[in-house]
């Protein structure tokens, strides 16, 4: 099954040192008190000395998020706190995957393809999620299923 969540924006708090994980668990414990519903919650490190704490939100949410997310980034110390709109949340879904090699590579490679340019990517044992420009959404839903057979199990789901 693949899902698709357009109007995706990405918040993204950078440290000037590296996260622990605890104060990732704070900043999303702050922000989800405030019944705000956010995902993809990573710790990245661009540079040696730097942390990036990051996340998605529906584009909607924005508005709202951004000052709670600066006063939680300030808690742990974060420098700066940016936003990227105009994103999708692009998602292979299923129990299937579990113990199936190559679905990661196949789902990178064919929407390399397709010219569909990856900004983020999260996996579970159950999910791997894109996130791709909302331009490009689209044509990414189709290209993976039409690499994953998923039209066909569609028409014969309609018999």
């Amino acid at each position: 099954m693949s899902t698709l969540a357009p109007s995706t924006t990405e918040l993204t708090a950078r440290l000037d040192r590296d996260a622990p994980a605890v104060e990732v668990r704070d900043l999303r414990k702050t922000f989800r008190r405030r019944d705000r519903k956010a995902s993809r919650f990573a710790r990245k490190r661009p540079w040696p000395a730097l942390a990036d704490i990051t996340f998605t939100i529906a584009e909607s949410d924005l508005k709202q998020a951004v000052p709670l997310v600066r006063h939680a980034a300030e808690t742990v110390g974060a420098k700066d706190v940016k936003a990227s709109g105009g994103l999708a949340k692009l998602s292979i879904v299923g129990t299937g995957m579990l113990g199936t090699p190559g679905v990661a590579g196949r789902m990178f490679r064919t929407l390399a393809e397709g010219g569909i340019n990856i900004e983020g990517i999260s996996t579970s044992e159950i999910r791997i999620t894109c996130l791709v420009s909302n331009a490009q959404a689209e044509a990414g839903v189709r290209a993976l299923h039409t690499a994953f057979e998923l039209d066909s199990l569609i028409t014969r789901g309609k018999r």
